[in-house]
């Protein structure tokens, strides 16, 4: 196994753990480290599963996770009233939820035998 097999093993859990995160944006409960944390660890999983999976890089796929990073990033972090934010965060784990189920984040189809 190869040092990039390793590393993108860990893609399944990062997902779920990212689509998590997401959905618990959503009620306006939290304080406001928690909403810098999620856009910290939103961006740094797109930055590791561009990393860890060479072939999302290319395509509408690449543009739309370069656009979910730059969205959530938290050095120059976009300002937007909780009421957009909810459908951002909501259609953004539905999507990273749809890149873990068509493949392209399951580590499994990738695995030969």
């Amino acid at each position: 196994m190869t040092n990039t097999e390793k590393t993108s093993d860990k893609l399944p859990v990062a997902a779920w753990v990212v689509i998590a995160a997401l959905v618990a944006a959503v009620p306006p409960i939290w304080p406001i480290g928690f909403y810098t944390l999620l856009r910290l660890v939103v961006c740094a999983f797109v930055i590791y599963a561009l990393v860890a999976r060479p072939k999302l890089r290319g395509g509408g796929l690449g543009v739309a996770l370069g656009f979910v990073a730059l969205l959530f990033n938290p050095i120059f972090p976009v300002y937007l009233d909780k009421a957009l934010w909810v459908p951002i965060d909501l259609g953004v784990a539905y999507f990273f939820w749809w890149l873990f189920r068509t493949h392209a984040l399951d580590t499994a189809e990738e695995r030969p035998g």
